[in-house]
């Protein structure tokens, strides 16, 4: 062998000249090359072919850019082989540059090699890969007819397989960056690094590519992906499932860009999340394939950084469904349980939402709420003062823009009662403080029954116990009138007192004197 290896040496010239011309032979579209070096000793035993700055075209003009350009790219030939006068190439390697493969309905711009017709299966020359690397190589692929972009940077990855056959299986590993990812012209937000380890099946005729317990790791998460992919000519069939066991809750809300978390921002939570989601279904520029998914949260907490109140020992399953038959589309949230404990009260509820569009809600909440820890935790706009205990057994159910906008009809069912104890509040910009207040009142949709509810405002006592009718229709409908029908008492009233005091610049006395009794109001 030794001596095989003397011989290439003082035959580099001839040899390098032969691979150039044999693979220049084999390919369809020009390509570029400013230098051709044979090593020996690079990737010993193997002899390697190293190209240097590589310039390809496309082979069918899509995209007006380059197909590849690359810093180096490396053929590796087997030493017994090249003894027999064959350069069988088996392992290419590519560093350093950019690939962008893109295809337009039936035509593609990455068919850069010759169709073999030869039927001598003795070539002298033949690329037939069985191992690619990659490293620091930027990859895009580009499906126009169905809206697709996928740009990834490519590190320390290797692929292994027999791709000259018509269907063949791939092992592969490595870790790869996402840089732009847009799936049937939807934005996907995903920029960490993901590492993984899988063996896929792929099947040329079918144009499809099986996977088997494919490892990918985010971050610190790892995750099992089984499935298929189907490329069609308009879009991409999917069938997919991705299973998740054990992740850190905290660790995956950092996975997520903060502008899709602003509403939280300043939250701080933990806990471990379970899942599985499915992916089955056509993905194109005008739809998306349904999403099953389950998940439960074990051990959880969600706090306010700077705040003392902690949400602790949060419990929570649900399921997740988004999906389109025909015109129709189908999304829904079940929360089939939830619980926690702030500061020693428990609390327990469900939630169901039913069409992301136009959002259905049903809820349901049990528990002691400490309304001071609850104030801290949560930002009550035009709310300066709120504390006392609320004993709260409440369903609700409705669309939400109902209770944003007055309707015709009676937008939502509520039911349940409310216990206060000790209750103080003050709103901002109001001249009233309500405190000392205790009771309870039953709420049957329309109906509201107060029962004895006391309390204090502005130093005055005062007492309540009776009926409100038609409470949802005069909150959230138009032209219904509030009937209260019941009995007020007090052993003293301080009338000053209850008149507004914080008066507005530019207004008459006869705008901030006594006190407002809203409109469309009768009593009894």
């Amino acid at each position: 062998m030794a001596k095989f290896y003397f011989i290439v040496f003082f035959k580099v010239v001839p040899i390098k000249n032969k691979v150039a011309q044999s693979i220049s032979s084999q390919l369809a579209t020009p390509v570029n090359i400013s230098d051709i070096q044979l090593t020996v000793f690079k990737n010993f035993p193997n002899i390697s072919v190293s190209f240097t700055n590589i310039r390809a075209t496309e082979s069918s003009k899509i995209t007006g850019q380059p197909l590849m350009v690359l810093q180096s790219f490396t053929l590796s030939l087997n030493p017994i082989n090249l003894l027999r006068g064959k350069y069988l190439f088996e392992n290419i390697s590519l560093s350093d540059g950019i690939i962008i493969a893109a295809k337009k309905g039936d035509v593609n711009n990455y068919s850069i090699l010759k169709p073999d017709t030869s039927k001598n299966q003795n070539k002298q020359v033949k690329l037939s890969f069985k191992k690619i690397t990659l490293q620091n190589i930027q990859v895009q692929y580009i499906d126009v007819a169905a809206g697709d972009t996928v740009s990834l940077l490519v590190n320390n990855t290797q692929v292994s397989g027999s791709f000259s056959q018509k269907e063949f299986l791939v092992n592969t590993t490595g870790s790869i960056v996402p840089l732009a990812l847009r799936l049937g012209g939807q934005k996907i937000g995903l920029t960490k690094p993901v590492s993984f380890q899988t063996s896929f099946t792929v099947n040329r005729p079918d144009t499809s590519v099986s996977f088997e317990q494919t490892k990918l790791q985010i971050e610190n998460f790892n995750f099992i992906v089984n499935g298929k992919i189907i490329s069609r000519q308009v879009g991409t069939q999917c069938k997919l499932q991705l299973l998740g066991d054990n992740l850190n809750l905290q660790q995956l809300l950092s996975l997520i860009p903060k502008k899709y978390l602003s509403d939280i921002e300043g939250f701080e939570s933990n806990g471990t999340l379970e899942c599985k989601v499915d992916i089955n279904g056509e993905w194109t520029k005008t739809s998306m394939p349904a999403v099953h998914a389950s998940f439960k949260i074990s051990d959880g907490l969600l706090g306010k950084k700077g705040i003392d109140v902690q949400l602790r020992n949060i419990t929570l399953a649900g399921k997740l469904l988004y999906e389109k038959r025909g015109g129709l589309t189908l999304s829904s949230l079940e929360i089939s349980r939830v619980s926690t404990v702030v500061n020693g009260e428990k609390i327990d509820g469900t939630f169901s939402l039913a069409d992301f569009s136009n959002p259905y809600i049903k809820a349901s909440l049990q528990g002691n709420l400490n309304l001071a820890q609850w104030a801290k935790l949560l930002t009550l706009k035009g709310v300066d003062t709120l504390e006392g205990i609320a004993i709260v057994n409440l369903d609700i159910e409705g669309k939400v823009a109902d209770f944003k906008k007055k309707t015709k009809d009676l937008p939502a069912r509520f039911e349940g009662n409310i216990e206060t104890r000790n209750l103080k509040m003050a709103f901002s910009g109001s001249p009233y403080v309500y405190s000392n207040i205790s009771g309870k009142v039953y709420a049957s949709n329309n109906l509201l029954k107060i029962d004895t509810l006391h309390g204090n405002i502005n130093g005055n006592t005062l007492g309540l116990k009776g009926y409100a009718r038609h409470l949802l229709d005069y909150l959230f409908s138009t032209g219904k009138q509030l009937e209260v029908e019941g009995s007020f008492y007090s052993p003293h009233i301080d009338i000053p007192s209850l008149t507004a005091t914080n008066t507005p610049k530019n207004s008459t006395a006869a705008d901030t004197t006594g006190i407002v009794i809203p409109g469309n109001t009768s009593f009894k």
